[in-house]
C-alpha cells in the first residue's frame, strides 16, 4: 500500500531517532522537552557566574573551583538561558509548530543544541532568575494573539 506525503515524512521522523529526534511525534513542544539533563553540568563548566551585591547589584565573578569541580549549583543559584527556551516555544507557537512532528528531522536536535550551549547558560540567584522568567511568559502572555 502506498503512503501519502505526509505518512511517510511521519515514518522518516519516527525512525529518526539516531539523531535526537523523540520517538513521539504527537508530543507537544515545551520549555523542559528542549533543556539537556546535563545543563548545569554544563553551567558549572564555564568561567565566571553572577552574584548579588550590594554595592553592583549583580556582579560577575569567577566561578568557585568547588562549584567546577563537582558540577552542583550552590543553593539559592539557578541556570538561566539567555535565550529561554520558553521564548523559543512561543516563538514556534506563533508560527504555527506546536507538536514535534512539525518539525524537521533534526530540528529538535539543533534547537536543543544552541539553547544548551554554554554561552547561552549563566548561573545566577535563583530570585534573578526567577524575575526573569516571570517577565519573559508576561511579555509572551501579552505578544499571543487572541482568538
Amino acid at each position: 500500500m502506498a503512503q501519502t506525503g505526509s505518512q511517510a515524512t511521519q515514518n522518516r521522523k519516527i525512525s529518526n531517532t539516531s539523531s535526537g529526534e523523540s520517538e513521539r511525534p504527537d508530543e507537544r513542544i515545551t520549555r523542559s522537552l528542549l533543556i539537556d539533563d546535563d545543563h548545569v553540568k554544563i553551567a558549572t563548566t564555564l568561567p565566571t557566574m553572577f552574584i548579588l551585591s550590594e554595592s553592583e547589584g549583580v556582579e560577575e565573578v569567577p566561578m568557585p573551583e568547588y562549584i567546577k569541580e563537582t558540577g552542583v549549583l550552590p543553593d539559592g543559584y539557578s541556570v538561566d538561558f539567555i535565550l529561554d527556551p520558553g521564548r523559543v516555544v512561543s516563538v514556534l507557537a506563533e508560527a504555527g509548530t506546536t507538536m514535534l512532528s512539525q518539525l524537521e528531522p533534526g530540528a529538535l536536535a539543533e534547537l536543543k543544541k544552541i539553547v544548551n550551549s554554554p554561552g547561552n547558560l549563566s548561573i545566577v540567584p535563583t530570585s534573578v532568575h526567577e524575575t526573569k522568567l516571570s517577565i519573559s511568559r508576561q511579555v509572551d502572555a501579552e505578544s499571543t494573539p487572541r482568538e
